[in-house]
């Protein structure tokens, strides 16, 4: 319950449909309205690792976490963009690391908006073996952000993707 959010519409006593929810659902304790909006620090990142034996293969996940704006906030657009730059069989990661590199089965970047926090993730999937020379890798992409702009076709190919996805 205390991660629930109930929405009422319409023509109601609002202390009468209070204490009808206390009464059937339990809610003793919990507060009425939005919980306080949390502060988050800029672009901080969490690196962590996943292995897993699936069907007698080894395989590492890594993810690459970083604070990011939430979803009432305009700076998150560059974030929706880097989703369709970094995902995909012809994205910036891809070549790099899988096909330039071989350090990779599966790349990309996906941000997630939430009301109150944002969250880029960057991930890889690849051998245990490989998962230094892959988080090394990983991160020389992120690093490049800075510094290499997106290109034109990597804008026209977002671009659609936004047009097909409803962002």
């Amino acid at each position: 319950p205390d991660n629930m959010v109930l929405a009422i519409v319409g023509d109601f006593d609002k202390d009468e449909v209070k204490n009808l929810i206390r009464r059937k659902a339990g809610f003793t304790n919990r507060q009425f309205g939005l919980a306080p909006k949390k502060q988050v620090p800029a672009l901080t990142k969490t690196i962590k690792d996943y292995f897993y034996k699936k069907e007698q293969r080894k395989q590492s996940i890594i993810k690459i976490l970083f604070d990011s704006p939430d979803y009432y906030n305009d700076e998150k657009y560059p974030f929706m963009l880097m989703t369709h730059v970094f995902t995909g069989i012809g994205s910036r990661l891809f070549k790099d690391m899988r096909e330039k590199r071989r350090l990779a089965y599966a790349t990309g970047g996906i941000y997630v908006a939430r009301v109150d926090i944002g969250l880029f993730l960057f991930y890889i999937a690849t051998e245990p073996t490989k998962r230094d020379e892959a988080i090394s890798g990983l991160l020389e992409n992120i690093e490049k952000l800075k510094t290499e702009l997106i290109t034109e076709r990597e804008l026209e190919i977002s671009a659609k993707l936004f047009e097909t996805d409803g962002t």
